[in-house]
């Protein structure tokens, strides 16, 4: 009988055995899942995080570029919406401008919340109710900033180039280069620089031990930034259809002699000139616009050329040199539809050289334009008070210029480098 009685206790502990082990199982199953749901919370969380600062990030481009805060709430919740998070996955994008909480709360700020669900699986066994998440980011930009010097060649090596012993001390404005390149803006040779920021929607490259830079208004160079918009992409060119006006007899022997020359552009505010224009001697130019039709524009040695309220708009090909020996001082037009414009090249002009080679005496008060053109900035030119721009296709600096950006005085419109943007909380 005691065997009988120890075969039925073994049964027995063997059934209890795999009922513990079963719900061990069981239980085992359940800590892993919850586990698994767990991480997979985490990464719903990294996720929506992620989409909600894209989509900050967005708003503030909108907001940077001009767009009213509804545009901007409108790319901001569609950025959002295009990873995932739609009312039909139980989440909704909320984006407010200026945020109503946090450190960043200015009209440049954008907040986006995103509430989301995160689904039970294994936890559904504790509870069946919804439990939604929220994450939160901000992102801003900055103000724009004044540039007096830029190169627009969007892909060229060394578009902003400063070499050779230039000295470049700048005030108030700062130098972008458009050029993508790695070396969009270039430092060579001895250059000794002192602006208040350099910019490159490339890089920056600073070749040997011999050059120098000093920044004002941020602690290194920029890189890898937007590309700055030309400021004067939609000035229309002067009109070439009037008659050419050449030198006379009278002006072409008086600058063979010692006398001063002055030009007039007569009623119609426009004289053309169809055989370039070589300037010599002494020469005084009338407030106007002057058209140098193909060949050059160019000066002779000791040449002393003056001017106030003038631009001069070079076309058919036509080529700039200013020798270093003359002395020049020109000013443009603060009023009127070329307020600030000294020199305009002609936007198809792709092949023409501007070459601006002065005295220490020599100014040039205004904007010089050339957006298919390269600039060479050759000498010791200033303008009054400072105040120059170049914006061209490609800027080469070698000489020496001291320069401001406070020009509003000279009816010049400074280019803008757009706010930076980023995110912010």
């Amino acid at each position: 009988m005691g065997r009988i009685i120890h075969k039925h206790t073994g049964r027995a502990e063997r059934g209890s055995v795999s009922t513990m082990t079963a719900l061990i199982s069981l239980g085992l199953i359940g800590v892993v899942g919850l586990g698994v749901e767990t991480g997979y919370w985490y990464h719903l969380q990294e996720e929506a995080q992620m989409a909600a600062d894209v989509s900050a990030y967005a708003g503030a481009v909108a907001l940077r570029n001009g767009e009213t805060v509804d545009v901007a709430k409108a790319e901001a919740k569609k950025e959002a919406e295009e990873l995932g998070f739609t009312i039909a996955n139980l989440a909704t994008v909320t984006p407010v401008s200026p945020p109503t909480s946090g450190a960043f709360q200015t009209p440049r700020d954008i907040e986006v919340t995103i509430n989301y669900n995160a689904p039970r699986v294994f936890s559904m066994i504790f509870s069946s109710t919804d439990q939604f998440r929220n994450v939160r980011s901000v992102a801003g930009f900055s103000p724009s900033v004044d540039v007096c010097i830029l190169a627009l060649d969007r892909i060229g090596s060394a578009a902003l180039d400063i070499s050779g012993s230039s000295h470049v001390d700048v005030t108030g404005c700062e130098f972008m280069s458009n050029s993508l390149a790695t070396d969009g803006f270039s430092l060579r040779g001895q250059a000794d620089v002192s602006i208040d920021c350099a910019n490159s929607a490339g890089g920056f490259e600073q070749d040997g031990s011999t050059s120098t830079i000093t920044l004002a208004t941020c602690p290194a160079p920029r890189t890898d930034l937007f590309q700055a918009d030309d400021p004067f992409a939609a000035l229309p060119e002067p009109s070439t259809s009037g008659p050419c006006r050449n030198l006379t007899n009278s002006e072409r022997q008086a600058m063979r002699g010692n006398e001063t020359v002055t030009f007039s552009a007569g009623p119609t505010g426009i004289r053309k000139f169809c055989n370039g224009l070589d300037l010599r001697k002494t020469v005084h130019f009338e407030p106007g616009i002057y058209i140098i039709d193909g060949q050059s524009l160019s000066t002779a040695a000791n040449a002393d050329v003056t001017g106030t309220d003038v631009t001069f708009y070079l076309t058919g090909g036509a080529d700039l040199g200013f020798r270093g020996t003359s002395t020049v001082n020109l000013t443009a037009p603060t009023t009127g539809p070329y307020a600030g414009i000294l020199f305009f090249g002609d936007r198809s002009d792709s092949s023409s050289e501007y070459i601006f080679n002065g005295t220490a005496d020599s100014l040039l008060t205004g904007t010089l334009y050339a957006a298919a053109g390269d600039v060479t900035y050759a000498g010791d030119f200033t303008g009054q008070d400072g105040c120059l721009q170049i914006v061209a296709f490609r800027i080469d600096l070698t000489g020496g210029s001291n320069m401001t950006g406070d020009c509003d005085a000279y009816g010049i419109t400074n280019a803008q480098l757009p706010g930076f943007v980023k995110l912010l909380e």
